[in-house]
């Protein structure tokens, strides 16, 4: 229920009910008890009264009547009457006056009394009158007895008549009254009975008001708990302003937002204090001027108004508030009355968006990037501010079409990709695509823009929307053109830079080569003990400058990262070995004991880089003896701990331990720097170029190991190398030969265009009993070749002219027993690229200035031709070898497997042998046979551990992929497998029982 504008408390509703239902009943009680007690009230008064005093009266007249006539009687014996008459007269006279002025103070005496109850005053008043003269008893007794007697006989007559007259007027005035009652009565009854209906309904109509009221306070309580809970829901309370009263009331949730208690109330001025101090004379200026305006106008003023507070717990809180202010006609505040919300998240929210916008155009500002989306449902196209700039265009004018942005050399795959974009896609999923183009802006100026859209699809599987990016790479495009010409000219000084190389080794390397020739020329001419011991200082000072070339060499290639490593096997005890016997002399010169271990558990032969391996731990071992004035050297080769191989090889550690100086603590840090020495005087006193070190940690990274040391000044230092290698079988051992063996006589042709290196090759060759002649470039080798007479070639590869590569290309393309002359070929740099390239050209075999003595005996018994008895008889060595390698594979697979190892290999080299005897001989035999046996045939020579014959194999499959093999092309391969197949039949001799059984 609302009263004035505000809601009735419900317990003051059912009260007012109770009230009126109360009334009601008094009401109805009295109307129903009036008659009855009105009834009895007019009978007590008027009828018993009254009736009671006129009947006393009339006694007392009966009385006094007996009386006088007793008087009378006494009087008229002649006697004098007996004074008890007497006084029973005066008595009776007395209660005579005395009864009716009783009657006549009756208030209803009169209107019940005949005339006006004149005669009975009359009567009265002479009575009294007698009396009150005194002349009655109590002067003369008797007279004044006689004289009431006489006065009193005739009005006591008339004094009856009258009472019954009075009698007979009371009893119609009663029955009149009875009748008056009677009627009031019914009336009072029916009146009664119609306000006991009234008061059943008002009963009713109360009942079911209350059950009306009930549920309106239920309803009321829902709205109102809907209301509250809509407000919570909302974040939105209201408030309530009275200025008349100075009260500001709230709904709970305006207490929630604001900390304070939801039933609680406040001043105005306590109110206003909950506004934050900054934002306080901004509200209620708002509030004046909106009074203000209410006030001018009679009517509500609306406001809305975004403002912090402070909560009770004195947080700050942000509020948007809509508020309807009233004034008072003289212009005083009446109200204001207020939703309130808290925005406090949603304006952090909007702020932190605001600042993201801000961020996004400034990131695609600073990225030359804009973004666009189009909607397919209402076909509204929006575009990034940063999207206008990127593409020229005037945002006033809006998004352009594709067509007018797009380079029309470019819009076709442009056009193409959305086209399959609008076919459809997976319903509610995206599908995204990417571009390069071109765009003209409206300047005509040409930008690269590289794009990326993605289509947002429907339930259905239909466009709904398009959202994408542009961004301007011209910048990019440009740079990647100026990076591409930057790496072409990088690449041709690369280039350049390689070529300078290879001609500063070769052209470093040749004197050096001279220098090593001619005292090793020396060296074997009778010297005495002086000369002797110049010579070898003279070798060991070329040999250090020939290491630290070396050194600087290798350096650059690393630097430039054209250094190579090659795979093959390598027997791993004897390289440990060499690197020993390298610095042993130098070790026992200091009194030093060097010495070497390798573990029980590690195969004999691995795969690897043998020339790299050798390197490190020669500089390795080189600084440790250098370093170590007295104690030991040690080399130890174990398994790497803590290393696990991925590929079923293993890891090998190689530990180099002196009792040397050590390093200081301070300089550990750059022992691995290039160019790095602990300090000068150790550089005057050790020597070394500080490169040993950074080059074998170069190394080790190549090769995917990991270098390592641990040193404590004054006690030594331990360096390990851990590296990863696989086992592998023996290299072919019959080719290797005692550099005493003797060597058949033979023509030898070196083909070298520096004076020096033709000189320090004759020395050797003559020293090893060999024919010498001499090419100065490959043209002039070709024509000695062809001339005849030539039994191996030493080529060298750099010459002017036609170089070494190409000459052995022309020589191995020759008809006839010359296609199948062994060349083995000269070169500074015998990296991994140029030996490849060397045994690609047809080469037998690479050798490395400064030419090595010992290295060019055992290169000319691997492939000077023999004389026919040399050649038929068997190699013993290579029968050793193949039995060696053949127990070998039996620890690895078991002897069980061995005879079938044996028996498939000789069958596939009987294969083979015939497929390759058909092709040289001309026969129709099919290219990709021929080819498959070369690559087979080289698998099988490497289990077997024959290198040679491997090499010669890849070299046929390389050539027999550019063409099919002409007569005489692979001749040189079949005397090579016939002889692995002859060996491998003898050296397989023990097994051979075995294998014949096992054979299938």
């Amino acid at each position: 229920m609302m009263k004035g504008g505000r809601v009735v408390p419900v317990w003051q509703q059912r009260l007012l009910h109770v009230c009126l239902t109360l009334i009601a009943l008094a009401v109805f009680s009295a109307l129903a008890l009036a008659p009855f007690v009105l009834s009895r009230n007019m009978e007590t008064a008027d009828t018993s009264s009254m009736r009671s005093e006129m009947f006393e009266l009339h006694l007392s007249i009966d009385a006094m009547r007996a009386a006088l006539l007793d008087w009378q009687a006494a009087r008229a014996g002649g006697g004098t009457p007996d004074e008890s008459l007497g006084l029973r007269l005066d008595e009776r006279t007395q209660l005579l006056v005395h009864r009716m002025g009783v009657v006549l103070a009756y208030p209803g005496a009169r209107a019940v009394l005949p005339e006006n109850a004149e005669t009975l005053g009359r009567i009265r008043d002479r009575v009294a009158a007698l009396l009150a003269r005194g002349d009655g008893p109590a002067g003369d007794a008797a007279r004044s007895r006689d004289r009431v007697a006489d006065l009193l006989g005739p009005d006591l007559v008339q004094l009856d008549r009258y009472l019954t007259d009075a009698f007979r007027r009371l009893g119609r005035i009663t029955a009149n009254d009875r009748w008056q009652l009677t009627r009031i009565s019914l009336i009072a009854q029916r009146l009664a009975s119609f306000l006991l209906v009234v008061g059943v309904l008002t009963l009713i109509v109360l009942w079911m008001q209350n059950r009306v009221l009930r549920r309106a306070e239920t309803s009321l309580n829902t709205v109102m708990g809907d209301l509250a809970e809509a407000q919570r829901i909302a974040n939105i309370g209201n408030v309530r302003r009275d200025y008349g009263r100075d009260i500001v009331t709230w709904s709970p949730e305006f207490a929630r937002i604001y900390g304070l208690d939801p039933e609680g109330q406040m001043t105005g001025a306590r109110f206003e204090a909950l506004l934050l101090p900054a934002d306080a004379e901004k509200v209620l200026d708002s509030e004046r001027q909106a009074l203000a305006r209410s006030a001018e106008t009679r009517a509500p003023v609306r406001r809305d108004l975004t403002f912090r507070a402070l909560r009770a717990d004195g947080e700050v809180i942000e509020l948007e508030v809509q508020s309807e202010l009233t004034a008072n006609p003289d212009g005083t505040p009446h109200s204001m009355v207020s939703t309130v919300r808290d925005i406090t998240v949603e304006a952090r929210a909007r702020r932190a968006l605001r600042e993201s916008e801000r961020s996004l155009a400034a990131a695609q500002r600073i990225a030359h990037l804009g973004s666009f989306r189009h909607n397919y449902s209402t076909g509204r196209t929006s575009w990034s501010s940063e999207l206008y700039v990127v593409l020229g265009c005037d945002p006033a004018d809006g998004p352009r079409p594709l067509r007018q942005i797009v380079h029309p050399e470019d819009f076709g795959g442009v056009e193409a990709l959305f086209t399959e974009l609008l076919k459809g896609g997976p319903a509610g999923g995206q599908r995204q695509v990417s571009f390069d183009c071109r765009v003209l802006l409206p300047s005509g100026a040409e930008r690269f823009i590289r794009g990326t859209a993605e289509m947002n699809y429907d339930d259905a599987g239909a466009p709904d929307s398009l959202t994408g990016s542009l961004q301007d790479v011209t910048s990019d495009i440009e740079q990647e053109r100026a990076l591409r010409d930057a790496l072409a000219e990088a690449e041709r000084a690369n280039t350049a830079k390689s070529e300078f190389l290879a001609v500063m080794s070769h052209e470093l390397r040749t004197p050096m080569n001279g220098v090593l020739g001619m005292l090793s020329a020396v060296e074997a001419t009778p010297l005495d003990d002086r000369q002797r011991e110049q010579i070898r200082v003279a070798r060991t000072s070329a040999r250090a400058l020939l290491a630290i070339l070396n050194d600087v060499l290798d350096m650059s290639k690393i630097e430039a990262g054209r250094m190579e490593l090659e795979e093959r096997p390598f027997e791993l005890r004897p390289l440990v070995g060499s690197v020993v016997d390298l610095y042993c002399e130098s070790a026992c010169a200091k009194g030093v004991t060097l010495t070497a271990r390798v573990g029980d558990d590690l195969p004999a032969w691995i795969t690897g880089d043998p020339l790299r391996i050798r390197q490190i731990l020669a500089n390795l071992v080189s600084n440790a003896v250098k370093f170590t004035h007295a104690g030991q050297v040690t080399l130890d080769v174990d398994r790497a701990p803590d290393r696990l191989s991925q590929g079923g090889g293993l890891w090998l550690r190689f530990c180099v331990t002196d009792s040397g100086i050590g390093i200081p603590l301070d300089r550990q840090q750059q022992v691995f720097d290039r160019f790095n020495q602990l300090d000068t005087s150790y550089t005057r006193r050790f020597g070394g170029s500080g490169l040993g070190l950074a080059i074998s940690r170069s190394l080790a990274d190549l090769m995917g190991g990991r270098i390592g040391f641990a040193s404590m000044p004054g006690q030594g230092s331990s360096f390990w190398l851990d590296v990863e290698a696989a086992p592998a079988g023996p290299a072919p051992a019959a080719h290797a030969a005692h550099p005493e063996a003797v060597l058949p006589r033979r023509s030898v042709l070196v083909a070298e265009d520096n004076a020096t290196n033709r000189l320090v090759a004759r020395s050797m060759l003559e020293r090893l009993g060999q024919e010498v002649a001499f090419a100065e470039d490959g043209l002039a080798a070709l024509e000695a070749v062809s001339a005849g007479g030539v039994d191996l070639v030493l080529m060298d590869i750099s010459m002017p002219g036609m170089d070494g590569i190409e000459a052995t290309r022309r020589i191995r393309r020759m008809d006839g027993p010359a296609s199948r002359l062994p060349v083995l070929a000269l070169t500074a740099h015998a990296g991994a690229a140029e030996r490849s390239a060397c045994l690609d050209a047809g080469c037998n075999e690479v050798l490395t200035k400064p030419l090595d003595l010992d290295a060019l005996h055992l290169a000319l018994h691997r492939w000077l031709p023999r004389d026919a008895q040399a050649a038929a008889s068997p190699d013993p060595s290579e029968d050793a070898v193949l039995q060696d390698r053949l127990a070998d594979l039996a620890r690895q697979i078991g002897p069980e497997a061995l005879p079938l190892l044996i028996v498939a290999s000789l069958e596939d080299l009987a294969r083979h042998r015939a497929t390759l005897e058909g092709a040289e001989a001309g026969r129709p035999v099919d290219h990709a046979a021929t080819l498959r046996a070369c690559h087979s045939l080289v698998g099988i020579a490497a289990t077997l551990g024959l290198t040679d014959t491997a090499d010669a194999a890849r070299r046929a499959e390389a050539a027999l992929k550019d063409a099919p093999a002409r007569p005489g092309d692979l001749a040189p391969l079949l005397d090579l497998v016939r002889g692995m197949e002859s060996a491998l039949s003898r050296a397989a001799e023990p097994f051979r029982q075995d294998a014949e059984t096992a054979a299938p």
